[in-house]
C-alpha cells in the first residue's frame, strides 16, 4: 500500500482558486530542491490535477471500504 498525502480546501472554493493550487503544487513538485528532499525521504514527488485527485481518492475510499469489510475490522 502506499502512503500519500494531499491538500484540500474548504467546500465551496471557486474552481479557478483550487485549480490554480493544484497547478502551483505540481511546479513546486518539479523544482530542483523540492524534488531533492523529497527523493531524499524515500519519496516521489508526483503532481495531480483536481480531477487525478479525485479518482484517486475514489478508488482508495473503494478499495479500502472492500478491504475492511472482507476483514470485518470494526471499531470498538
Amino acid at each position: 500500500m502506499d502512503i500519500w498525502f494531499g491538500m484540500w480546501a474548504p467546500n465551496g472554493t471557486p474552481a479557478e482558486v483550487t485549480s490554480r493550487m493544484g497547478k502551483e503544487i505540481a511546479k513546486a513538485l518539479t523544482l530542483a530542491n523540492t524534488k531533492t528532499r523529497y527523493e531524499s525521504l524515500g519519496a516521489e514527488p508526483v503532481g495531480l490535477d483536481n480531477t487525478e485527485f479525485k479518482a484517486l481518492l475514489a478508488n482508495e475510499t473503494k478499495m479500502l471500504s472492500a478491504l475492511i469489510k472482507e476483514a470485518k475490522i470494526n471499531i470498538d
